[in-house]
């Protein structure tokens, strides 16, 4: 089982700083909420903070609004 971090529950924050605490906090991945940000950025930056912080999205969820 793979537990993961819903960018949902701290939508305030960058997704930057969301996968730092995921990373930081021993999550095995991320549930990327389709947000502001994440369709602002797009797919490309998302990748890279995957990369970065070795994060896999693990599953995505539409947006909350």
């Amino acid at each position: 089982m793979k537990i993961s971090l819903s960018t949902g529950c701290l939508y305030v924050y960058p997704l930057r700083l969301i996968f730092a605490i995921a990373q930081r906090a021993g999550f095995d991945g991320i549930e990327l909420v389709i947000g502001p940000e994440a369709e602002w950025r797009g797919g490309a930056y998302v990748r890279r903070l995957v990369e970065e912080f070795t994060l896999p999205v693990l599953s995505v969820h539409p947006p909350l609004l």
